[in-house]
């Protein structure tokens, strides 16, 4: 559709306005690597995202978004079960129910879809 494509040439629009300033700053843009704990998040989220697409088509995005959320949530620092899964809960759901049903979209519902 036409929303997509625009939202698409806008994020490309800011993406090339961001590498041009970027080019043209005078700053020194030297980057930290993450270590240690940092890295393990980073290769966690990364690695859960990578499961999120693989289990898409077969749980559908409320199953596999809720065990994206509760992953990236206890890697974040969320210890506490009991705040964890009803927030995962809720977000999978949640986001389910705002763009499935409230706004059309086609979302992935996998076997729980018939």
């Amino acid at each position: 559709g036409l929303f997509p494509l625009l939202v698409g040439v806008l994020f490309l629009l800011s993406a090339a306005a961001v590498g041009v300033e970027s080019v043209l700053s005078r700053k020194d843009h030297s980057v930290d690597r993450p270590t240690g704990d940092r890295l393990w998040r980073l290769v966690t989220v990364g690695l859960a995202t990578l499961a999120y697409i693989v289990v898409l088509p077969y749980a559908g995005h409320s199953v596999a978004g809720t065990l994206l959320v509760l992953t990236v949530l206890r890697v974040m620092g969320i210890r506490r079960w009991a705040l964890a899964v009803p927030v995962a809960v809720a977000t999978g759901l949640g986001s389910y129910y705002l763009f499935g049903i409230l706004l059309g979209a086609p979302i992935p519902a996998g076997i729980w879809g018939g």
